[in-house]
């Protein structure tokens, strides 16, 4: 009977997402479904127009690129995804019927994200690969990232066991949030309270003192992400620890594509330590990211990311991955040539990771 119900409310909400008048750019509305992947966690399928010409016919082998956005993102947004990713795959014979676009949405969504931990986010992302994988058993599965939700995707693919049968990833914006945040003059003042907060034990008085998931001051924080977002002090210490003294090494949990990480480190633990028998990747850094440090060489630290791939067998997308002239951090606010650059090469992506006939492990 719940099976049934749950149904019945699935057709609900397509048929008003269907019916749905677009009032306004504004708006963003899209026809859809909306799936629960687990429990209160919510991922959005966007649909293809009606094709009468279609011969797909067996959704179980059906593609599906699964999206997460950065911090404060939401289903719709950032708004490239469904203003010109989505209108590119489904306009494209071949690929609307391989692949579906699916956008994620985590714990961590909108202002969700500093109280959260990337291990969380990792982990709700498996549980929305699981998802589809049950649902789509004979399909591959795409992940792609935007600003910290590549970490997210770095995360999964990288530190959670077993391994969630991903047969790609793709990395738009992979910024470092410890550099973006670092020229920021309160950003010191709160990892000093942070890491207080951290290391400072209960104490008689205080028994149940939170120390980590203590919220570190509204004033400050505010200060660069507004007064509606409560940023724990664990989640600041995640984004913005310096590295070790000693060996250089990131100690904060998501510090991933800081350009000063060692050499060794990125062979063993980041771009190195993705599964090299199963996943491809692509990388696509932004020339006017305004996360991005100036003094940072972009092209360099892209083609560094890229030799360690080769290097250690990643199955890298050599050809495809780089440095997008002019587009911004998250496309915003860019001539159309840009997001066409964009579309054209997620595109031959998928095209690439769709044609390829091995099993990918579960």
């Amino acid at each position: 009977m719940s099976v049934f119900i749950g149904w019945i409310i699935r057709l609900t909400l397509l048929v008003e997402l269907l019916v749905l008048p677009i009032m306004s750019a504004e708006l963003n509305s899209c026809p859809g479904i909306l799936h629960e992947y687990a429990t209160r966690l919510t991922a959005f399928e966007h649909l293809p127009g009606i094709d009468t010409t279609s011969t797909t016919a067996d959704t179980q082998s059906l593609n599906t690129l699964l999206f997460v956005g950065g911090l404060g993102d939401y289903i719709l947004s950032p708004a490239y995804v469904h203003q010109s990713i989505v209108p590119a795959i489904y306009g494209d014979k071949k690929l609307r019927q391989q692949w579906r676009v699916v956008e994620v949405a985590i714990t961590s969504s909108g202002k969700g994200w500093g109280t959260g931990s990337v291990k969380r986010d990792a982990e709700e992302l498996a549980l929305c690969v699981k998802f589809f994988k049950e649902l789509r058993p004979n399909g591959k599965i795409v992940l792609m990232g935007h600003s910290t939700g590549c970490q997210d995707t770095f995360h999964l693919i990288t530190k959670l066991s077993p391994t969630p049968p991903l047969a790609g990833i793709i990395l738009q914006a992979p910024v470092s949030d410890r550099e973006a945040l670092t020229p920021y003059p309160v950003t010191k003042t709160l990892l000093t309270i942070a890491t207080s907060l951290i290391n400072t034990p209960p104490s008689p008085d205080r028994p149940l003192a939170p120390r980590g998931k203590s919220i570190l001051p509204i004033e400050l924080t505010s200060q660069i992400f507004g007064l509606e977002t409560p940023i724990s002090a664990q989640r600041w210490y995640s984004l913005t620890a310096p590295p070790d003294n000693t060996t250089g090494f990131p100690v904060g949990d998501e510090d991933f594509f800081s350009s000063d990480i060692p050499e060794r480190y990125v062979y063993d633990h980041t771009f190195g330590a993705i599964p090299s028998d199963s996943v491809k990747v692509l990388v696509l850094y932004s020339e006017e990211d305004q996360w991005v440090p100036a003094e940072i060489d972009k092209e360099a630290l892209v083609k560094r990311w890229v030799k360690v791939m080769e290097e250690k067998g990643v199955r890298v997308d050599k050809e495809r991955s780089g440095v997008i002239e002019e587009a911004t951090h998250d496309l915003s606010n860019v001539d159309e040539s840009v997001l066409q650059d964009v579309v054209s090469r997620v595109k031959g992506f998928l095209e690439w990771v769709g044609e390829d006939k091995c099993e990918v492990k579960e």
